[in-house]
């Protein structure tokens, strides 16, 4: 069976109450993750520009780690300076 692909955005988080911007995101893209896989989606591709600066990106892939039914995550343009040690340690 062939899935089309779905695409979530995540715009660019660079102002002062960030923090609190990414946890909304995270929150969304978590339950939208967890709906698609759900739903026979067995394959999440995190993708983007400098993905491992993503500022919660080891939570991001614990939380949605946690479903059954998702068999693989991937990470696509993703340098290892961007990656913090807590993503080295984790994964």
């Amino acid at each position: 069976m062939f899935f089309s692909p779905i695409f979530i955005a995540i715009p660019s988080c660079a102002t002062a109450p960030a923090s609190i911007y990414v946890g909304y995101l995270m929150l969304v893209a978590v339950k939208e993750i967890n709906d698609l896989a759900n739903n026979g989606f067995k394959e999440i591709v995190l993708t983007g520009i400098h993905t491992g600066s993503y500022p919660r990106l080891t939570e991001l892939i614990k939380e949605i780690s946690k479903n059954p039914n998702l068999e693989r995550i991937r990470i696509s343009s993703i340098e290892i300076t961007e990656l913090d040690d807590v993503f080295l340690e984790e994964f």
